[in-house]
């Protein structure tokens, strides 16, 4: 049974179909029945409930109980009777109500624009750090570009694991003869957490169809200024090298500073080494007949460009006298208090 509402009953009309309407249905014997209606086109499911707006749901979920509760404890409750909690369970209930849908409300919503362009932009700058360090090995989308040992497919990959792999790196085993060194400080390499975050970020552009997969950069890489008059190309050897090399042996051959990624060593074998990857447990073959990427042609270009930079090896001749400083300094040391002990002990048995 309806129950008689007052006159002054709070009334919001719809401007449009779209919005959550109270309507008073005036029946053949004077009494008001309330229905809630959200529209006459849309159901009443969470996507739709996702769509009311705030203003409606502060006044549907706080404002009419409130009225309601006072109208009800004036018309059908005697206070003499009632305690204070019995008169405010509804709209208590009412209002936890409220916060409960403003909950489902807020977890439901889209991702804001200004999330959705700092994930783009990471997106973008993890590109940059995917070309430099990972598309020799793993293709320019992860499809592995050869199929010998070291160049894996990363297609299909969980993003915590495939980070973790990135900062630590992996050893091979019997069933993947494959090892990478680790790419984080933690683990001697040269990427921080951010630049890691950055190219997790454009690897998960992969695996997201309405996401726009970056383009990865040109490289900007150019022959050094020894002078080269062999036949090959050294500009095109220069590009070979940054694809394929400088994300391990730094600009010109340099290295990174870390042991793991060290100078290129530039030599009648460098080239073969760069080929077959013999004697260096972290380098793939790179030649086609090997299961490689590159053709003779491009190792010989490779060839012309390293041949056009110096790499200053590190002079040993320092860390010999350092090392034999050292060694002088400890026996000096021990020399002095063996000689210092010996005295004491002396003294005590001629005392």
């Amino acid at each position: 049974m309806s129950k008689p509402l007052p006159i002054s009953w709070p009334i919001w009309k719809a401007k449009t179909n779209k919005h959550l309407v109270y309507k008073q249905k005036q029946r053949s014997n004077n009494r008001w029945d309330a229905v809630f209606i959200y529209g006459k086109v849309l159901k009443p499911n969470l996507q739709n409930l996702c769509k009311i707006k705030p203003i409606v749901i502060w006044k549907c979920v706080v404002i009419l109980p409130v009225h309601y509760s006072d109208w009800y404890n004036k018309t059908y409750v005697d206070r003499r009777h009632k305690s204070v909690s019995k008169r405010l369970a509804l709209p208590v209930a009412c209002i936890i109500f409220g916060f409960i849908l403003i909950g489902i409300v807020v977890s439901n919503t889209p991702i804001s624009h200004a999330q959705e362009g700092e994930q783009n932009l990471a997106a973008l700058r993890g590109s940059a750090v995917y070309a430099e360090f990972c598309a020799a090995c793993h293709g320019p989308e992860g499809e592995a570009i050869g199929s010998a040992p070291g160049f894996v497919s990363i297609v299909e990959f969980d993003p915590a694991t495939v980070r973790a792999q990135i900062v630590k790196g992996y050893d091979s085993d019997e069933n993947t003869p494959v090892k990478m060194v680790g790419y984080g400080v933690e683990a001697g390499g040269p990427l921080q957490s951010g630049p890691i975050d950055d190219v997790v970020a454009y690897m998960l552009t992969w695996q997201t169809p309405e996401a726009d997969t970056p383009e990865l950069p040109a490289a900007n890489l150019e022959p050094g200024s020894a002078a080269y008059t062999g036949p090959s190309d050294p500009a095109e050897g220069a590009i070979v090298y940054a694809y394929s090399c400088l994300g391990c042996h730094g600009r010109d051959a340099k290295g990174r500073g870390e042991s793991n990624f060290p100078r290129f060593k530039i030599d009648e074998n460098s080239v073969r080494v760069a080929a077959t990857g013999d004697g260096h447990g972290f380098v793939a073959a790179f030649a086609d007949n090997a299961g490689g990427p590159l053709t003779p042609a491009q190792l010989d270009n490779l060839d012309a460009y390293l041949r056009t930079i110096e790499v200053e090896e590190a002079e040993e001749g320092p860390q010999g006298v350092t090392i034999l400083l050292m060694v002088l300094g400890l026996g000096a040391v021990g020399l002095v208090g063996g000689v210092y002990v010996a005295a004491v002990r002396q003294g005590r048995a001629a005392g």
